[in-house]
């Protein structure tokens, strides 16, 4: 089943404007350079002037904007294909034979074929074998 998904990669779609990221980074800049110069006071700190100080890091912490709005997803990308092997109790340094894509055994006569690893739309092929495996 993991060699499905073996050209999948994560992809965040950014859905903020070229404008609200400039104006997102300039405030977050602003809050990061404010920290810094607290945090620069902080290890000099000592007492009641530390604890203020550690207040004040937390409060503006506390001030920088949300991140940026995005659209969380996955994408095929077959030029980083990544094979797939048996590992030995799980153990990525012992690596075992490579194996292709093929649905879940149980549900396939014991002499089925391994689709191999050169499918156009892997996830594709698997979804349409679940809803149909005839």
């Amino acid at each position: 089943m993991q060699a499905f998904f073996a050209t999948t990669r994560f992809r965040d779609v950014e859905l903020a404007t070229a404008a609200e990221k400039q104006q997102w980074q300039a405030r977050t800049d602003a809050v990061n350079k404010e920290m810094k110069e607290l945090k620069t006071q902080l290890k000099q700190a000592e007492g009641e002037e530390k604890k203020r100080l550690e207040i004040l890091v937390g409060e503006k912490e506390k001030a920088l904007p949300d991140p940026l709005p995005s659209l969380q997803t996955v994408e095929s990308a077959p030029s980083k294909y990544v094979p797939v092997h048996v590992l030995a109790r799980g153990n990525s340094a012992a690596v075992g034979d490579k194996v292709g894509m093929r649905p879940l055994g149980v549900f396939l006569p014991d002499d089925a074929p391994e689709l191999g690893d050169a499918l156009d739309k892997p996830r594709t092929t698997l979804a349409k074998w679940i809803v149909d495996p005839a």
